[in-house]
Formats: C-alpha cells, structure tokens, sequence
C-alpha cells in the first residue's frame, strides 16, 4: 500500500477520547500522542546545543551515543568511523523513530501521519533525481546513502530503480502510483533534454506534494483538528513560497515566478502574492510583507537590514525554520488529541538531526563557534 493511496469504501464514526473510524478502522490518537509526548521529552534541548558545540567530533558521537542514537551507533559502528559514522546513525534514528510512530498509529491518524512523512520521501526522490541527471552512479550513490537505499515496501520508493534505470520516463515510471507521477512526465515532455537540470522536476514535485497534501486533507473529516492542521500546512506554503521569492529576489531570477509559486496559502494570497512578485528589491518585498503577514515579517524583521546578501538566505531559511516549529508547537496545544502534536514532534526531531548535522559538518570545515551557533534552530 502506498502512503498516499485512500482506500475505497473509507467511512468514519465518531468516539470518545479522540477515537473515530476512518476507512473503517479506528484512529488510535490518544494512545499515538502519548507515545509522542514521551519521545518528546528526550529530544535535545537548547543548554545539550552549547554543550555540543564546544565538542569535537569523537565526544559529541560518544555524547549521543548515550542518548537516544545508542543503538544505531552501536550497530554502524562496525562499518563506519567518525563523521560517517555519526551521519549514518542520525539517517537510521530518523528512519527508525518515524518508522515506529507510523506504526503506532491508525485508521486517519495513520494516513496523516503517512502525509507528513512523505516529505522526507519527496527530498529522497528529488536527491537520487539529482544524482541520476549528474550521472552519479549507483554504487556511489549507495556509498554516500546507505541508509536511504531501503528494500522497496509501503514506506520507500526504489531508489536505485531510479538509478538504474535506462532513460529518465522509465525512472519516473517507477513513481506511477505516486503524486509526483503526472507532473514530472508533464515536466519531461518540455524541458530540452540536451539542458535538462533536476531543478525543474524538483519544483514540479514541490507543487505536486502540496496540492495533494492540501487536496487529501481537506477532503477528510470537517472537525476542529483537522481544520488546524489545514491551517497550518497553508502556512508552510506561505513559508515555502516566501522562500522561492526571496531567491529569486536576492539571486536576480529573471522569468516566470508564478509558475514556482505553490497554490494554497494563508496569508500569501491574491494581491499580497501578487505584490510580492511584483516587488522591485528585497526592501519593496519587505513592505509587502509587513502588511500582508505580520507573523512572517516579524519572524524576519531583524534580518531586513541584511536581507539581499547571499549569505544571508540561510539566516532567512533559518529563521523561517523556527517560525514554523513554534507555530507547530502552538497548534499541538490546542488540540492534543489529534495529528498535531505528531506533526510538532515531527518537526522538532527533524529540527535536532538538522542542528547535529549542521555541528558536526561546521567543525569538520573548522567553522567558528558563532557561526555554528547562528545556524541552529532551537
């Protein structure tokens, strides 16, 4: 079964406790946040950061090795060494931990947490594209990756399918039973193969995922927690395209933006996202925003003086970063017996292997304390 498939014949019945049927099985929320909230408490908190950052490489991996990464460490270690060692375990963990609350779950609940999950899987689809169009072979490519080159089953697409196979429509084939399956071939059909880059098919799937996201979602059930969790996939889609504008401002993007624009936002909509676009300069887009959404300007507003330096967009994708985790944390308040406190733990685990990865990378380049620090979201 693909996660993103709905099984025909689905019908719902309310419950108590956050219990209600869904394509005929019952969704499990209370028992899935309780899980959660106990995996929540172990993640890393800021004062584990400052420690980490004043470690070298061999101490944070035997620092998190007493954590929650001691049994992916313990088992890599007969084949890896060092930062590999660590990257490795951090991949695992993530596929391990995610893996378990899927299965947690069930009836809607599961669904929903197969649509959040899907993300990862959409950034592992568009990094083996990138390698196939680089002709990065597929033992290379396995080198890089072990822990993303999975047997094919309901949770992972065939990677190495991908690689392997002899022109790119057959590559995308394999993605048939998938939202992404109509809009790459549609790509495909336009690009100039001579020229092609992965860019073009990765924004298409982008707006795939969302829409289907947004379209499979929306079509569920009418309650409160539901209409949250809507509310907050449309903010991310504002983030997302905040972040495609602010590029193209900064990197002087000639051509269409509208095509790159994801359907579907909260706030960046109608004349504000047509403002936007519009907008001459990063100082005009900010003005737009700053009456448009509030919450996105404020989420920037230290940044404006810097904004239209390169160096400055990962500040910017930063800060974006850790507006949308505290947004995330504020749905899951609201109602804790639903998707959202899943969807907010999801979020901050993503958060803490990002910030690990961003501390062990900065010391192997020998970047300064500070400049690590800067990076984090916390």
């Amino acid at each position: 079964m693909n996660l993103l498939k709905r099984e025909p014949n689905g019908g719902h019945n309310g419950g108590h406790n956050g219990s209600r049927k869904s394509h005929g099985r019952a969704s499990n929320y209370g028992y899935v946040a309780a899980r959660v909230k106990a995996k929540r408490g172990r993640l890393l908190r800021r004062e584990d950061y400052l420690k980490l950052l004043k470690m070298p490489v061999p101490a944070i991996t035997r620092f998190i090795g007493e954590l929650e990464y001691r049994e992916q460490i313990e088992v890599l270690a007969k084949r890896y060494h060092g930062l590999d060692l660590l990257e490795q375990a951090l991949d695992k963990n993530q596929e391990d931990l995610f893996g378990q609350i899927y299965g947690y779950a069930k009836g809607e609940l599961k669904d929903h947490i197969g649509y959040l999950l899907e993300m990862e899987r959409m950034h592992e689809v568009k990094a083996t594209l990138r390698a196939r169009i680089g002709e990065v072979s597929p033992e290379d490519f396995i080198k890089v990756s072990p822990a993303k080159v999975r047997g094919v089953n309901e949770r992972y697409y065939d990677l190495v399918g991908i690689l392997e196979a002899d022109t790119l429509e057959d590559a995308v084939d394999l993605l048939k039973d998938t939202p992404y399956y109509y809009a790459l071939h549609e790509m495909l059909e336009t690009q100039p193969r001579p020229f092609l880059t992965s860019q073009p098919l990765e924004d298409a799937m982008t707006l795939a995922y969302y829409e289907h996201l947004l379209e499979t979602v929306i079509s569920g059930h009418k309650n409160k927690a539901n209409k949250l969790f809507i509310s907050f996939i449309r903010k991310e889609i504002d983030v997302v395209n905040i972040r495609t504008i602010l590029k193209a401002k900064v990197w002087g993007v000639s051509g269409e933006l509208r095509d790159l624009i994801v359907p579907g936002g909260l706030a960046l909509i109608d004349d504000t996202l047509e403002k936007l676009l519009e907008a001459q300069g990063t100082k005009a887009l900010f003005e737009v925003l700053a009456t448009g959404s509030k919450e996105l300007y404020d989420a920037l507003s230290e940044l404006v003086p810097e904004i239209g330096r390169d160096q400055t967009l990962s500040q910017v994708s930063q800060r974006l970063d850790k507006y949308l985790m505290e947004e995330a944390q504020n749905f899951s308040f609201k109602y804790p017996l639903s998707i959202l406190p899943v969807l907010n733990f999801i979020i901050r685990k993503q958060a803490e292997i990002d910030n690990l990865r961003i501390i062990v990378r900065g010391k192997q380049y020998n970047l300064s304390e500070g400049l690590i620090h800067d990076q984090l979201v916390m």
